[in-house]
C-alpha cells in the first residue's frame, strides 16, 4: 500500500468487522480494475452506529478524451449487514440479484444517489460492497452497473485468502 491512513473506526459491537478493505484489498487490484491506488482513503461514511458498523476505503480515477473530463469514485465497504437490509430497504432498488464471483449478491441503485450503483455479496462478516459513482452521471447508468458487477468480482477475490 503506497499511502497512510487513519485506523478503522473503533467498534463497539460484540461482532466486529473483521475485514478493512484499505488493508485487505491490495494496490494490484485496485489498479486491475482501473481505479488509482494512490488515491486510497478511508471512506467518510465508515463507522460504527451501534446498530451496524462499516468499514470502508474509497479510490478515485479521472480521464479526459476528446476534450471530455470524466472522473469516478469507487468505495468498497465491509458490513456486519446482510443483503435482506438492501433487498428490504425502501431507498434501494434493486437491479439483480444474481450472483457475483461465487458469492450471493445484490446489484442496486440509490434513486437519491442519480449518479451511482452498487453490488454487495455475501461476506464473512456480512456484506462486502462496491459503489461506483460517475462524474457527470451519463444519462443511462446501465454501463456503471455493468461495471460494478465486473469491479466487484475482481475485488471480492481479496476476501478469500490466498
Amino acid at each position: 500500500m503506497q499511502v497512510s491512513l487513519p485506523p478503522a473506526p473503533v467498534q463497539t459491537r460484540a461482532k466486529q468487522v473483521q475485514f478493512d478493505p484499505c488493508v485487505g484489498v491490495g494496490d494490484d487490484l485496485v489498479t486491475r480494475v482501473g481505479f488509482d491506488p494512490g488515491s486510497r482513503e478511508r471512506s467518510v461514511a465508515e463507522g460504527d452506529t451501534g446498530t451496524f458498523t462499516t468499514i470502508g476505503c474509497q479510490f478515485w480515477r479521472e480521464a479526459s478524451e476528446n476534450g471530455q473530463y470524466s472522473a469516478s469514485g469507487l468505495s468498497v465497504t465491509s458490513s456486519d449487514l446482510n443483503l435482506d437490509h438492501y433487498r428490504a430497504t425502501p431507498d434501494f432498488v434493486v437491479l439483480h440479484s444474481d450472483p457475483i464471483g461465487g458469492h450471493d449478491a445484490v446489484t442496486y441503485r440509490t434513486p437519491r444517489v442519480p449518479n451511482s450503483c452498487a453490488a454487495s455479496t455475501e461476506s464473512p462478516d456480512g456484506t462486502f460492497t462496491i459503489d461506483l459513482s460517475v462524474f457527470p452521471a451519463p444519462a443511462d447508468l446501465t454501463s456503471a452497473c455493468d461495471e460494478v458487477r465486473r469491479i466487484t468480482e475482481t475485488l471480492s477475490t481479496a476476501l478469500t485468502p490466498s
